[in-house]
């Protein structure tokens, strides 16, 4: 009995051992399965973020994002764009991310900086004599920017990216501003910022020409003080029917029957009259009631994504006529208070 007592437990101790050492194997075996699919996971996040990198902008003014209309025209690219910024030890963290934030928008983008005494030879081939110089080439098409902020590097992208300049034609000869004139009321620095994005700037005289010049893209009125002839209407009229586009800016104070009439044929009534904004406007900056201040724009592409206060000195209302013209439509751009 005793003996066959002994037999029974070692038996059953044996057969413990054997669950239990059973039970480690199927611990160890899924502590190893656990530690190989992470080590799987860890690889398969290494590999992702090596070849498809991920960056976040937490500042809460988003000061190391790109602006919806820089998006725009990165996500236009068709060809390889590189960024060569040339500042002192080829480091400066603040450029170094806003060059970033291109590439990471765009595979096509290179980017790099390079310190101008180190390697002179590209300093020279781009003809750098500065530091916080940028050269942006696409193609055998460079331009250089004399700062790496947003606005330039875009500017500067479309430059090198576009085919011709674009012609944009500015009427003069009826007391209109000039893209040459630098006074206060002047439009000389949307004449270089124009220059910068590849249009070309062409002061057009109708009454000399005849007719608006076929390769305009656009025909700009500046603010004229004096009206158009009635020949001059018809011209911007058959410019206009024939699908060409025109961008007019009409101040108050200024008798311009002929214009005023160019305008109601699509159904925009420009109003004799001046804008008094005494719900918002911009006393905030040192201005009267007299210079109505906006920051609502409407749905239209031409003002999607644009986010920045204007403000106008006496401008002219303008209303959209009731009815309208047979297959027209119009809305407006900005509105004040």
């Amino acid at each position: 009995m005793s003996k066959a007592m002994s037999t029974d437990a070692a038996t059953g101790w044996a057969g413990r051992q054997f669950v239990s050492t059973s039970i480690r194997i199927t611990q160890w075996t899924f502590a190893g399965v656990r530690l190989v699919l992470l080590l799987a996971t860890l690889f398969f996040v290494s590999w992702v973020a090596n070849y498809n990198p991920v960056t976040w902008d937490l500042t809460d003014a988003g000061l190391f994002s790109l602006s919806e209309q820089s998006l725009s025209v990165v996500d236009s690219l068709e060809q390889p764009v590189s960024m060569i910024a040339f500042v002192r030890g080829a480091e400066d963290p603040a450029t170094q991310r806003a060059l970033e934030a291109y590439a990471d928008a765009s595979p096509l983008i290179n980017v790099r900086l390079v310190d101008p005494e180190a390697d002179p030879a590209l300093a020279a081939e781009f003809q750098v004599r500065d530091y916080n110089t940028l050269v942006v080439q696409a193609g055998d098409r460079v331009q250089r920017a004399a700062e790496v902020k947003e606005p330039a590097i875009t500017n500067a992208i479309l430059a090198v990216t576009r085919g011709e300049p674009v012609p944009v034609c500015f009427l003069y000869g009826h007391g209109e501003r000039t893209p040459d004139d630098r006074d206060r009321v002047g439009l000389s620095a949307a004449n270089t910022a124009l220059s910068q994005t590849n249009y070309e700037v062409r002061p057009t005289n109708l009454a000399v020409s005849g007719g608006v010049p076929d390769d305009c893209r656009v025909v700009v009125l500046a603010g004229p003080t004096n009206d158009i002839q009635s020949s001059e209407r018809e011209a911007l009229e058959a410019y206009r029917d024939g699908g060409g586009r025109l961008l007019a800016m009409l101040e108050s104070r200024a008798d311009i029957p002929e214009i005023t009439a160019l305008l109601a044929r699509y159904g925009v009534v420009a109003n004799d009259d001046f804008v008094i904004d005494t719900g918002r406007n911009g006393q905030a900056f040192g201005l009267g009631v007299q210079v109505p201040m906006v920051d609502a724009y409407s749905p239209p592409p031409v003002t999607d994504g644009f986010r920045l206060m204007t403000m106008y000195n006496m401008p002219r209302s303008l209303t959209v006529a009731d009815p309208m013209p047979a297959g027209l439509a119009a809305g407006p751009l900005a509105v004040s208070t």
